[in-house]
């Protein structure tokens, strides 16, 4: 028997709101982002791959992110001369909409928010008893591969300088995200690595209500 989160739904609905009224200015960051990943402008996902290789090739990773801080810095200042606290002075959140639901329309939308969310905790706890297993070596077969792989990347770490292991991940992450890579790929491996995790018996868990009978 799995837990679950309980959260109240008109809050949830209420909490969310702002938080998206907030996000607005980075939703064109996210386009962006993944014109990038998907090769949509190729010379852009060029150049961005070339910048990367050479910030990790030459360990500029601690300059790039002394550049990123005081980039925010200029920010701020440019938003406290601005007076932009005066502009804005709270945050607006519009729940009006032009084909308004009904009231019937509202509680299915956020029932089915709900039972979205009840599901990824149910997933996210079946994934931490099956972690669990392994730790303990419960699934004896599936702990000896984990320990195996681990083994294996401990010896990669220790020998490979971990530069050269960055740039091997990007390269193999924007190939495959690539046309060639959407041709090379096939779903077997993903296929098999998701009957390996579903063959893995989570460690069972037993609800008990009375004090004594509680692990101390």
């Amino acid at each position: 028997m799995l837990s679950f989160l309980w959260i109240d739904k008109p809050y949830m609905h209420w909490r969310k709101q702002p938080v998206q009224e907030l996000l607005k200015p980075f939703k064109s960051v996210f386009p962006w982002f993944r014109e990038i990943i998907y090769w949509d402008k190729p010379m852009t996902t060029l150049m961005v791959i070339v910048a990367i290789t050479l910030i990790v090739y030459k360990e500029w990773i601690g300059k790039a992110i002394s550049a990123f801080l005081l980039l925010v810095v200029a920010n701020m200042i440019g938003a406290r001369q601005g007076r932009l606290k005066d502009k804005q002075k709270e945050i607006v959140v519009c729940t009006a909409s032009d084909q308004p639901m009904t009231t019937r329309e509202n509680m299915v939308s956020a029932e089915y928010g709900f039972m979205t969310i009840r599901e990824i905790i149910q997933e996210a706890n079946a994934a931490i008893l099956k972690l669990h297993s392994i730790l303990v070596s419960r699934a004896h077969k599936h702990a000896n591969m984990v320990m195996l792989g681990l083994t294996g990347l401990a010896i990669l770490l220790a020998v490979i300088p971990f530069k050269y292991l960055i740039i091997t991940a990007i390269f193999h992450s924007m190939v495959m995200t690539s046309k060639l890579g959407k041709y090379m790929k096939n779903g077997q491996g993903d296929r098999r690595l998701k009957e390996w995790w579903d063959s893995i018996p989570p460690t069972p868990v037993r609800i008990v209500d009375e004090a004594p009978a509680c692990p101390k």
